[in-house]
């Protein structure tokens, strides 16, 4: 069904700009979508599939994250069908990790991330301890949260 002229009376403002064209990031086709082809995703932005290789493109910046918005999985980016991998891949990236650490001048910088495909690795290392903390995630999930005034005091 294609509306003409919408002339019901409600709160249209979000719907402002639709129908639109829009060019998949991944395979280049051009199609048309309405407000609701689309979705919240990954960060909270707006989302929608191309209908051609299925491709997910981002198009605005949807809603703002916060602490009591954020909803899982619906605004993470999932890495479960990443590039897999290999054992001795995921090593270099935690050797990486502890050196970026080891090697930091920064007595401040206690935390460190590497990695790609369906694998992320996370190190730690926290005053006072004399040991690092390792996180290997395979096929994981990933949010950045922004911070919040009450964050800055």
């Amino acid at each position: 069904m294609k509306i003409i002229v919408d002339r019901y009376k409600r709160n249209n403002i979000e719907k402002q700009g639709y129908p639109m064209i829009m060019t998949c990031d991944s395979c280049d086709s051009e199609f048309e979508i309405d407000y609701d082809d689309t979705y919240i995703g990954a960060l909270g932005c707006r989302h929608v599939k191309c209908p051609c290789c299925g491709c997910e493109n981002m198009i605005d910046d949807g809603i703002q994250l916060t602490k009591d918005s954020l909803r899982f999985p619906t605004h993470y980016f999932h890495f479960g069908d990443g590039v897999k991998l290999s054992n001795e891949e995921t090593d270099k990236y935690v050797r990486e990790c502890i050196e970026a650490l080891r090697n930091s001048k920064n007595k401040d910088f206690y935390a460190t991330h590497s990695g790609t495909g369906d694998t992320h690795v996370f190190v730690f290392r926290y005053g006072g301890d004399e040991e690092y903390l390792v996180y290997v995630g395979k096929g994981g999930y990933e949010t950045n949260v922004p911070f919040e005034d009450e964050d800055y005091k």
